[in-house]
């Protein structure tokens, strides 16, 4: 079943150069408290202005995948090492039992990234954090294999049953979405206009893939920027997580 998730309906926060959409993938479907999609809790679309600096804070049972698409983002942990998280390398923090972390934008760069908050197989985990150049990312039919679980050959893991895969579509171009069988699928556009199931999106525009069957291929009307999440619909998932577990 192809459903869409208006962007009417995400929350949006304002404070000053720190701007967040976020993104309750399940909104649309949820018959009760849970707004999640599967092992997917939720997606935070965020702008930071150049020069802004998120203080140090601590996250639990998160699976933190941080996805830069304009700008450098610098990263901070308490090994006081700071790392660089750019449109060519993304950075997954698997929080586990606890994880903290300080995030800043060089004064010469404001960012747009998303913070994709996968929800781990359980709770107590050890904290890990992982980098990738995804320039070596490998790629399907277009779509570029950006985490996935352990085992699964991706650049980055995360542990939960969940394949985070993104593409670029020029103007015109054509993909058919990258479904698995026994898989349900989030799709989100982060930027551009696209045409799907009858639809045009937008930017923040989401849809949702459940159950078996085709959906139709998805066509770009100006150059677009796609994420895909692949979910298992039957694994296990806590909602222990500091954000994933709140959705």
């Amino acid at each position: 079943m192809l459903s869409f998730l208006d962007p009417g309906i995400h929350q949006v926060r304002a404070s000053g150069p720190f701007r967040v959409r976020r993104i309750h993938p399940g909104a649309h479907l949820a018959t009760g408290d849970d707004r999640g999609f599967a092992g997917l809790g939720m997606i935070d679309h965020a702008h930071l202005a150049a020069g802004l600096t998120i203080p140090l804070h601590e996250h639990k049972d998160d699976e933190i995948v941080s996805y830069v698409r304009r700008g450098t983002l610098l990263h901070r942990d308490r090994t006081k090492t700071i790392h660089k998280v750019t449109p060519e390398r993304l950075m997954v923090m698997n929080a586990g039992q606890g994880f903290s972390h300080e995030e800043h934008a060089p004064a010469s760069d404001d960012v747009a990234m998303l913070q994709i908050f996968v929800r781990p197989e359980k709770a107590g985990l050890p904290p890990q954090i992982q980098f990738a150049d995804l320039a070596a990312a490998r790629a399907t039919d277009g779509w570029r294999t950006l985490a996935g679980p352990p085992g699964s050959g991706a650049p980055t893991v995360v542990r939960q049953v969940v394949h985070l895969l993104d593409l670029h579509l020029p103007a015109g171009g054509r993909t058919e979405l990258p479904l698995r069988p026994g898989f349900d699928l989030f799709l989100y556009v982060f930027s551009g206009t696209v045409r799907f199931g009858g639809r045009v999106m937008s930017p923040t525009w989401g849809a949702t893939v459940t159950g078996p069957g085709r959906v139709g291929h998805v066509e770009a009307e100006e150059p677009a920027d796609l994420v895909a999440v692949l979910v298992d619909p039957r694994a296990k998932a806590t909602r222990a997580g500091t954000l994933s577990g709140r959705a």
